[in-house]
């Protein structure tokens, strides 16, 4: 008795197509997996040549041990707190203090806290006289307050940390009634930190 194709059951007749043609399908099946892989390895694959720029890290610090104390003598009037409101008595009104008051007697000696390059010097009502401080690792320091005639630096010397920077005095009128004092801040890659990150303030 002769058997035609509509004989064989479906099952037979996916039997019969696999053995003849399975072979082929394998190839296919896998070409279609290395090309996809390929694919994917070339799109994730970082780029070579070119302008590529490493982000910074967000961990960068330095060590304390090798940074230096900005004033002979820590008497701190406020500390750094980016959430909790402080008041200004001066301009009265609370706001975050982002950065760390030390209080001086006019003329005592102020210091670059860590080894870098003079970015910035510049007066103005506010701020009073300012020096700023650039570091490796994206690191910056910002001194405020300043005796303006105690400043004999220029843009671009490079300074050595405990290297005297200028005097104290109570040029930023944003916080005069505060008195002679050094306003310090301290920022990691744009942002103010805390300073305490980097100098040892004693108990907080």
């Amino acid at each position: 008795m002769k058997f035609s194709k509509a004989n064989y059951s479906k099952m037979e007749k996916v039997k019969m197509f696999l053995k003849k043609y399975g072979y082929i399908l394998g190839i296919v099946f896998a070409a279609l997996v290395i090309t996809t892989v390929g694919l994917v390895a070339g799109l994730t694959k970082a780029p070579t040549g070119g302008n590529i720029v490493n982000p910074p890290s967000q961990d960068v610090e330095a060590p304390k041990a090798v940074w230096h104390l900005p004033v002979d003598k820590v008497d701190v009037l406020k500390f750094y707190n980016d959430k909790k409101l402080q008041y200004n008595e001066t301009l009265d009104h609370w706001k975050v203090h982002k950065a760390v008051d030390f209080k001086l007697n006019e003329g005592d000696k102020v210091y670059a806290c860590f080894d870098g390059k003079i970015s910035k010097i510049y007066t103005n009502l506010l701020e009073g006289t300012v020096i700023v401080i650039d570091h490796e690792g994206g690191i910056q320091t910002t001194y405020k307050s300043l005796n303006k005639d105690s400043v004999t630096l220029k843009v671009g010397d490079t300074v050595k940390g405990g290297d005297k920077i200028a005097t104290a005095d109570a040029s930023a009128s944003f916080e005069s009634k505060s008195g002679p004092h050094l306003h310090l801040e301290v920022s990691l890659n744009g942002s103010l930190v805390d300073p305490a990150n980097y100098i040892d303030l004693g108990n907080k």
